[in-house]
């Protein structure tokens, strides 16, 4: 029978070379440098080869009745390191891989079997895990080939994608590159690829085209025969359809050689959206630099207030920050209702601002004094006082209906505190009073 082995001059190998010899098989030794005169390789055929690359030892594949790939990098060769397990592997697969490909250069023989990687581990897995491994599904590497000797008119020529099922979901195609398998075959100096498009069951998939601008001309000094030319670095995700056990796929190029196949991209209808017919309010909410503006505007007192200012800059972001009534929240009305007490404090607490807004100093020898006992019943002077002053200053008389609602909140307000707080001052209440205005709706609507 005919073998081939793959990294014959290995320790395993020459022995695995004398055996076979001895019992009359036909012996093609694949290794880096041909030594016909070492004792191990007499009457084996010998075939140069670099563990990774296409060539003429491919032809030698044919008519083998049996391939052992003994090749790769010594485990025992160096310490292990990063660098040298990632060679120990790679040099594993690269070799596996190029016996592969020199296995279909016939057509005759297609490679059957299913190919798992090495992998190294720091420490011993259990059975269990190692049935895990070898049955992912998820993470495997492929190298696909898509024909295209009939549109090149270079022989066995392919563009090939390395490719993996990305997850459950999609395809993970990655460095396409133009090649051919035959070591004879003669490619053009400026053979032009441009426009590839990758296709799923018949259908060219509706996303993930990122070969569809690449544009690339193959031959020349980019092009060898061991490894081909690289068309592109990039990577692309592709839908997965009917599965990895089902799904077919293909290419399709805006040019490759001299054949032209002009792609029209497809008609996207776009609906008009839906007319809106929700109603919409009259009235929108004042923003947080509005609002904080009108009540300085109102109380006298100045933003740059060393109290309301560094109110208003913790609960900025608290206030509203744009003027649709319906996104006004609870935590909104609650950081306005902080502020219109810090300006109406700061209003009672300074004289000239006090005087000024009350319209004289009715308050100022009163301010600590009972609350019950200063605002009476309903329609005292005193309370007039107050609620005449929030109405002119905070709600205006452009709007009766406006300013009688308010009265009647005040005048209500006034009546009630003392029946929540016995204690209550003048103070107190007259600063609850002019909370409530200044951060009802009658101030924060617009």
């Amino acid at each position: 029978m005919k073998v081939v082995i793959g990294g014959a001059s290995g320790l395993i190998g020459k022995r695995l070379v004398e055996h076979l010899r001895g019992r009359g098989d036909e012996v093609v030794a694949l290794v880096r440098r041909r030594d016909p005169a070492a004792p191990w390789a007499q009457g084996a055929r010998l075939e140069e080869w670099d563990g990774k690359s296409l060539g003429a030892w491919c032809l030698q594949l044919n008519g083998a009745d049996a391939v052992v790939n003994l090749a790769g990098a010594s485990v025992a060769g160096k310490r292990w390191s990063a660098a040298w397990k990632q060679e120990i592997l790679g040099s594993r697969i690269d070799s596996t891989f190029a016996l592969v490909l020199g296995n279909e250069t016939t057509g005759q023989r297609q490679w059957l079997g299913v190919i798992k990687f090495a992998a190294i581990h720091n420490r011993a897995l259990t059975p269990a895990q190692i049935q895990q491994n070898f049955a992912a599904g998820v993470g495997e590497k492929y190298y696909v080939l898509f024909g295209v000797s009939a549109l090149t008119g270079v022989s066995q020529s392919y563009i090939l994608f390395q490719a993996s099922q990305y997850d459950n979901y999609s395809y993970l195609f990655y460095q396409p590159k133009f090649i051919s398998l035959d070591p004879n075959a003669v490619v053009p100096a400026n053979l032009p690829i441009s426009g590839i498009r990758l296709g799923v069951n018949g259908v060219l998939a509706p996303a993930g085209q990122a070969y569809a601008t690449m544009s690339a001309s193959v031959g020349g000094a980019n092009y060898t025969a061991a490894n081909g030319q690289l068309l592109s670095t990039l990577g692309t995700v592709i839908p997965v359809t009917l599965g990895p056990a089902n799904d077919l796929f293909f290419l399709s190029f805006d040019q490759l050689g001299s054949h032209v196949h002009a792609y029209v991209e497809p008609t996207v209808v776009v609906s008009p959206p839906a007319p809106d017919n929700t109603p919409k309010p009259d009235f929108g909410v004042a923003t947080f630099e509005r609002i904080n503006h009108s009540l300085a505007r109102i109380t006298g007192v100045p933003t740059t207030n060393p109290v309301v200012s560094a109110l208003y800059n913790v609960s900025q972001q608290s206030l509203p920050a744009g003027p649709l009534i319906a996104a006004f929240v609870p935590s909104q009305q609650t950081a306005t209702s902080q502020l219109a007490n810090a300006y109406c404090g700061q209003l009672l607490a300074t004289p000239s601002l006090r005087d000024t807004f009350f319209g004289g100093t009715g308050l100022d020898a009163s301010l600590n004094a009972s609350a019950s006992g200063f605002f009476g019943a309903s329609g005292s002077p005193n309370r007039l006082l107050v609620i005449n002053a929030l109405v002119t200053n905070a709600v205006g008389n452009a709007t009766p209906a406006s300013a009688s609602a308010v009265r009647g909140e005040v005048d209500s307000l006034l009546t009630r505190i003392p029946t929540l707080n016995a204690g209550a001052t003048v103070s107190q209440a007259t600063i609850a009073a002019c909370t409530a205005v200044l951060g009802s709706a009658v101030v924060t609507l617009q």
